[in-house]
């Protein structure tokens, strides 16, 4: 797995932590907060992807399929919660529950991507997995924060309604196997 391969992996499996960052963004407001919520947001993603990668091939046939589709129901599940409430909550913003949950999803999502790298040729293996994670997540989670914060207040549109449709929309995918 070349650098390119390894970082569309890492994007993709990033996608769902920067929907919440996308919400957060829209909500937070100091500097420290959001750059202390990207750090965290990335070493969750490392930590997950790279127990996947140690476990590998032993467990490739047995979780791949089942993650993806654990995965895919929980982000699609709460991705229909937020837009929910985004009609419903005048205040709206992500629970507790529904970051954990999302979390939960993602770490999934991470756990069964890390084992399908484990599997393949890659050279450097688990280091070059957490200096990706480190150099791209941080920075897409960063621009996530920023995009909630255009999107609530310059356009005047939903945060909420925006990353739950994003979340429902990765949920799907994600089961077909599109992404």
């Amino acid at each position: 797995m070349d650098i390119i391969e390894l970082s569309i992996l890492v994007i993709t499996l990033n996608l769902e932590i920067a929907i919440v960052s996308m919400n957060m963004g829209s909500y937070l407001r100091k500097p420290a907060s959001l750059m202390l919520l990207a750090v965290s947001f990335a070493l969750f993603h490392c930590f997950f992807s790279l127990a996947g990668f140690t476990v590998g091939s032993a467990m490739n046939s047995l979780f791949g399929t089942v993650g993806r589709y654990i995965s895919s129901a929980v982000l699609t599940a709460v991705g229909i919660r937020i837009l929910i409430a985004s009609f419903v909550s005048k205040n709206g913003g992500l629970g507790e529950a529904d970051l954990l949950l999302i979390l939960f999803g993602a770490g999934v999502e991470d756990f069964a991507g890390g084992v399908s790298v484990g599997t393949g040729a890659f050279g450097g293996g688990a280091a070059k997995l957490a200096l990706a994670f480190l150099a791209l997540s941080i920075p897409m989670n960063l621009a996530a924060f920023l995009t909630g914060r255009v999107i609530s207040k310059k356009l005047n549109i939903s945060a909420d309604f925006v990353s739950g449709l994003l979340l429902v929309c990765i949920g799907i995918l994600s089961a077909f196997n599109i992404i």
